[in-house]
């Protein structure tokens, strides 16, 4: 398994970006950052995006992508999470108002983005060889992926920033 941390910080300045991990090119886990540190050729090859809550350092990226990459896929990219954060996507900021609704665009028929909420099942996705497991709390995430070749990942995002801030990424544990 290919883990590449496109940024962990909770803002911007140079060399330090917002969340977002790249699993196997594939999988974003959190959408801090995709725009700022891919090309367009590596977000078209994004097939899923999970969101582990709503603040704009872990959102914000799905934006940009969005506009970067449509008529350049085939699929709509999956936003997931659980449904209040996908809820709150569809509300605060994919709302016509702060940003094009990119799940209607170009049609609604053949979007760039498509909703999948989901709390504590199994998913299996494009990119992964046997699938990722997402444990909704109210107040932490945690993502685990295991793939057949035996690799894991587990990341678990405690809700907000409560923490003082560090330059480590949060809790990361990669056998």
């Amino acid at each position: 398994m290919k883990v590449k941390v496109l940024g962990c910080s909770g803002s911007e300045t140079i060399g330090h970006m917002t969340p977002g991990f790249l699993v196997n090119d594939r999988v974003m886990l959190d959408a801090g950052t995709i725009s700022a540190a891919l090309s367009i050729e590596g977000q078209s090859k994004i097939t899923d995006i999970f969101i582990s809550h709503t603040h704009l350092d872990h959102v914000k990226g799905v934006l940009f992508l969005a506009d970067n990459i449509i008529g350049r896929i085939k699929r709509p990219v999956n936003i997931r999470a659980i449904p209040k954060v996908i809820d709150a996507i569809k509300k605060h900021l994919m709302n016509e108002l702060i940003w094009p609704d990119f799940t209607k665009i170009p049609t609604p028929k053949n979007p760039v983005l498509a909703y999948k909420p989901g709390d504590r099942q199994p998913m299996f996705l494009q990119g992964l060889d046997r699938g990722l497991l997402v444990l909704a709390h109210e107040t932490a995430v945690t993502l685990d992926i295991r793939t057949q070749d035996g690799s894991e990942l587990a990341l678990r995002f405690l809700g907000g920033h409560e923490l003082p801030f560090t330059s480590t990424p949060p809790c990361v544990r990669h056998r």
